[in-house]
């Protein structure tokens, strides 16, 4: 098993058990500094809507600077319908 191979199964484990991860948790949880690239491998393994994708953006109310961050949901299915 690959460094990679064990990442992705970690990063599968992390989305079941509390549903969402980001870029700066997949490095600081698992030493993953190419989640994309994980998520990619997961969406060609479990299917193209297993994970949905979330880019949000913060704007610093002091500077005015704007910072985007990622966020990587497993979508769940319910009777009633999909959950993220």
């Amino acid at each position: 098993m690959t460094a990679a191979d064990a990442q992705r199964a970690r990063i599968w484990e992390h989305l079941l058990r509390w549903g969402k991860i980001t870029d700066d948790s997949a490095l600081f949880l698992f030493g993953c500094k190419r989640l994309s690239a994980r998520i990619g491998e997961l969406r060609i393994e479990y299917g193209a809507g297993a994970i949905e994708t979330v880019i949000r953006r913060k704007t610093n109310p002091h500077t005015g600077r704007v910072s985007r961050y990622c966020e990587c949901y497993r979508y769940q299915r319910t009777d009633q319908g999909e959950l993220f």
